[in-house]
């Protein structure tokens, strides 16, 4: 069953060709701070733990380990990384 993961395919290539804001949306469905990804709409992101910013509802600098299964974030993807797969910007809501 090949649909659901066309969906998400769909839905993901979408946010990544809309560059209006630069920022997407979505909700944490598995993540690996040593290996440096997380999943979001079925895609794998990747990120690095040293130079990735990360901030939390209030505003303030946080750390990645604030990212969580389950957990809703808007992120931006890193402009230099000729995949669009690296993340630059996390916003933990």
């Amino acid at each position: 069953n090949t649909a659901p993961a066309k969906a998400a395919d769909a839905q993901f290539a979408k946010a990544a060709r809309d560059d209006s804001s630069g920022l997407r949306k979505g909700t944490i469905e598995t993540v690996s701070v040593a290996a440096g990804t997380f999943h979001v709409h079925g895609q794998q992101l990747t990120f690095n733990a040293k130079q990735v910013r990360v901030y939390g509802r209030d505003g303030k600098a946080g750390s990645i380990y604030a990212l969580r299964t389950g957990g809703n974030i808007r992120f931006t993807l890193d402009p230099t990384d000729p995949l669009r797969r690296r993340v630059a910007l996390i916003y933990v809501d």
